[in-house]
């Protein structure tokens, strides 16, 4: 079983392997788990967010294992405008046909939104868009503090329900993805299960959520 690991913003795939740590452990030794650097990377003071992109879409801007990084920027909050989506996308598109192809999917907040995205594309019958070659429909979705976007360009990916079975940890006092949002894009997939943990906008480490992954994980490999 191969799969994809997206962090979340200002992460890195570094820090990402670190939260991951405990649901990590639910896949065997003879798992791929594969962590990807989103492409942007951010630098912030108290008025402004800076950042750097890449020269192509098949390289993230250089940095090292304190660098942050983000899929894409928030021109406005208020209208959910975003930047440097399309560059995201084409990066995505080249790593997954290069490293792939991947079972699944593991996505902390805008990591977990861009996995939707991506179940919902690898459904789509024409791929008009973006072709992911080579790459099928992914088997599972773990999804952690993860929201329906309310970007209006983003919301094509969200039309119609997706098929891949997905997990969706939510955490109780989370005040970065509202639990109503949250909940939002559990309704996005058919086959959807909620698991709730007693902290905020983190990757937890309770035994019965590593349970509900473990239990996910080997329904998939039975499947297979």
């Amino acid at each position: 079983m191969r799969v994809l690991y997206l962090h979340g913003f200002s992460q890195n795939k570094y820090k990402f392997k670190i939260k991951t740590r405990a649901i990590n452990s639910c896949f065997s030794p003879e798992d791929e788990l594969v962590f990807l650097d989103a492409p942007i990377e951010i630098n912030s003071n108290e008025d402004h967010v800076f950042t750097n992109y890449p020269k192509t879409h098949t390289e993230v801007y250089p940095g090292n294992e304190e660098t942050s990084r983000a899929w894409w920027i928030y021109e406005s909050r208020s209208n959910g405008i975003i930047e440097g989506f399309e560059n995201t996308m084409k990066y995505l598109e080249y790593m997954v046909e290069k490293l792939g192809p991947f079972d699944g999917v593991v996505g902390f907040s805008q990591g977990a939104i861009l996995g939707s995205i991506l179940c919902s594309i690898l459904e789509s019958e024409d791929r008009i868009e973006y072709k992911f070659s080579n790459q099928p429909p992914l088997k599972f979705a773990v999804m952690i503090g993860g929201t329906k976007p309310i970007t209006p360009s983003l919301q094509k990916y969200f039309e119609k329900k997706k098929k891949t079975k997905s997990l969706h940890i939510i955490g109780k006092w989370d005040t970065v993805a509202s639990n109503e949002r949250s909940l939002m894009l559990a309704d996005s997939f058919f086959d959807s299960k909620i698991a709730y943990h007693q902290g905020a906008h983190i990757v937890p480490l309770s035994g019965a959520i590593l349970k509900e992954c473990s239990n996910l994980i080997e329904t998939i490999k039975t499947l297979a």
